[in-house]
């Protein structure tokens, strides 16, 4: 938690501290169009294993991959992977398997205000025996940390079909090229 917390506190600072002039940058930053990125983030679930041990908090990784048409809009695919094996009970009956279940979705970016991107989209839960449709709604805060660099904390929301919901919250760094 400690070392979580300095590393968030670290990267605002870094982030603050390196955005001298945000007009200019945001206006070069955007004649890149693509934008590629490395999430780590927790997922928090209302979920229990076969045994009745609650599941809660998950760890995942995720790769975002984005191309953005204007400084406004664009479109990205962002995948994760949450590291976890365990196995739940559906229906009172029915166990399956999540054994490091992947999660890619293809969302709509809008950014409406600097600095502040609003995502969504629908995606599929990859498990080894069934797959789950999905809808992902989330909020990045991006902050330029120079050269075309980005990092910025996330929050995402995972409207699972006939599934645990999902809440993910995360910090990614990308660049833009």
């Amino acid at each position: 938690m400690r070392i979580t917390l300095f590393t968030v506190l670290f990267l605002l600072s870094a982030g603050l501290n390196a955005q001298v002039d945000t007009h200019d940058t945001h206006k070069s930053e955007h004649n890149s169009h693509f934008k590629a990125g490395v999430v780590l983030c927790h997922t928090f679930l209302q979920s229990h294993d076969v045994t009745g041990h609650p599941i809660v908090d998950v760890p995942a990784v995720g790769f975002d991959l984005e191309y953005w048409f204007d400084h406004r809009l664009g479109i990205g695919t962002h995948n994760d992977i949450e590291i976890i094996n365990k196995q739940v009970q559906v229906d009172q009956h029915i166990e399956i398997d999540h054994e490091y279940p992947i999660i890619t979705t293809l969302d709509l970016l809008w950014q409406p205000i600097h600095h502040v991107v609003l995502f969504g989209g629908p995606g599929v839960e990859f498990l080894p025996d069934h797959s789950y449709y999905l809808t992902r709604l989330g909020v990045d805060f991006e902050v330029s940390i120079g050269h075309g660099w980005e990092f910025w904390p996330t929050v995402s929301y995972d409207l699972i079909t006939h599934h645990e919901n999902a809440l993910n919250i995360g910090i990614g760094v990308g660049h833009r090229f």
